[in-house]
């Protein structure tokens, strides 16, 4: 992202900026002409100067703490969705941003901890059910039947304390839901 240097809001900034950039230099050309001596031509000439690197200033100052922060964030995020969850987003402020990448960090932690508490329960029930078929149903084995049994139950509770996009749970079974909005026009009635 960072190497498309004029993309997206970094384009916007300027597009916006540009006209006030040239209304600027007009009336400051204007002002110039129209002085009547020296000294007021050089005064409009400064105050058009100081005009001119203020409003420079103001674009990039607004790319380094807006836009590229932004830009940031959404590298991040794109490299999380791709299967990176060990990225995580720098936090330099604690303002809107410096929060929204917290909350991308939070993510990325509780993705994986999800990730981790299935694979540890499958590997323990997969290992389970390899002794299980190699040597029938011994005795010994009901509580590690128990075990897995309980595992599974673990798993399935966490997967239900998500809400989904357009899936529903309908007696231990993810469905489609018919309507997705439909939560919402419920929790209005």
């Amino acid at each position: 992202m960072r190497s498309e240097k004029f993309s997206g809001l970094r384009r916007q900034v300027w597009i916006y900026f540009l006209p006030a950039m040239c209304v600027i230099l007009a009336a400051g050309a204007y002002l110039i002409y129209e002085a009547e001596n020296d000294y007021l031509q050089y005064r409009a000439a400064a105050a058009m100067f100081f005009a001119v690197v203020s409003l420079l200033a103001i674009p990039f100052l607004f790319i380094r703490n807006i836009v590229a922060p932004l830009e940031e964030l959404l590298s991040v995020s794109r490299k999380i969705t791709e299967g990176y969850l060990k990225e995580t987003v720098p936090i330099r402020n604690k303002d809107e941003i410096g929060k929204i990448g917290e909350q991308i960090n939070a993510l990325s932690v509780n993705l994986q901890e999800i990730l981790l508490h299935v694979w540890n329960h499958s590997r323990d029930s997969a290992d389970i059910l390899k002794r299980i078929s190699y040597g029938g149903i011994p005795s010994d084995m009901a509580s590690d039947i128990a075990a897995v049994r309980q595992s599974m139950e673990d798993m399935q509770s966490m997967v239900k304390t998500f809400e989904y996009y357009d899936i529903r749970m309908d007696e231990d079974r993810l469905m489609a839901e018919e309507d997705p909005n439909r939560r919402e026009k419920e929790k209005i009635s």
